[in-house]
């Protein structure tokens, strides 16, 4: 009888650890969900908040006998990521951040943030805290017309949280677009290159978006990138063009 009375609380703890993974890998996908429709409509930040509410609602509709209890905190407030040489300043809105066509720096980035808590009263588990953050940054490295060629290669990495290096994406993943020398915006055609490039100057995994064949209409002064990874979250960086 002492068996089957450790066997069944021991049973009942895998379930309980079962339950938390479950849990946090979840309420960690609704955060990358949410970042994905903000970067959509990123003037809507209101997504996040609804969407974890209704994750409360359904943790509460599908686990009625286990208890389980989820808050979570939105972050409200500058977080800095390291990121090469120096920090990545990311300004949380009801755990919401995106930092596009910033014109004082190749880089930008989307971003999510919210600290969870759960309590299991059934099991006596209270104040289990866990973080999900979702980020992305896209950087443009260089972007080099040749006039002579009537080419243009652009050069970007990509990276997630953890800083772990992007390297999967098909060339569907990415959109370009020129401003022209009269100012006006076209989107152009390009073939796609991926490589790990030793330069010192760069020493990563680069993506190379490459176009010749430009016309005259076509000569760039500024580029833009459009990124959708494979979570759907969209990132958009600018650089200015150099000449060859």
């Amino acid at each position: 009888m002492y068996g089957t009375v450790t066997y069944y609380r021991h049973e009942r703890w895998e379930e309980y650890l079962s339950l938390i993974d479950t849990l946090k890998i979840n309420s960690r996908r609704v955060v990358e969900i949410s970042l994905a429709n903000y970067t959509r409509s990123p003037y809507d930040n209101r997504i996040l908040r609804e969407n974890l509410h209704q994750w409360q609602s359904d943790i509460r509709k599908a686990y009625p006998g286990l208890g389980p209890i989820l808050t979570y905190t939105l972050t409200n407030s500058t977080i800095e990521i390291e990121y090469g040489d120096e920090d990545v300043e990311v300004e949380y809105i009801n755990g919401l951040a995106i930092d596009w066509y910033n014109e004082t720096s190749a880089r930008a980035f989307s971003a999510a943030n919210v600290t969870f808590h759960m309590n299991i009263t059934s099991v006596g588990l209270t104040g289990y805290k866990f973080i999900s953050a979702s980020f992305i940054i896209e950087e443009i490295l260089s972007a080099v017309y040749d006039a002579s060629e009537k080419s243009l290669a652009v050069k970007l990495s990509l990276d997630k949280e953890g800083l772990v290096p992007i390297i999967n994406l098909p060339k569907d993943s990415f959109s370009l677009s020129v401003k022209n020398t009269s100012g006006q915006w076209l989107s152009l055609d390009f073939s796609l290159g991926r490589y790990y490039d030793s330069d010192p100057s760069i020493n990563r995994f680069v993506y190379e978006l490459y176009k010749d064949e430009l016309s005259p209409q076509e000569e760039p002064s500024a580029v833009s990138v459009t990124t959708i990874e494979t979570r759907n979250i969209k990132v958009v960086a600018n650089s200015t063009v150099t000449q060859a």
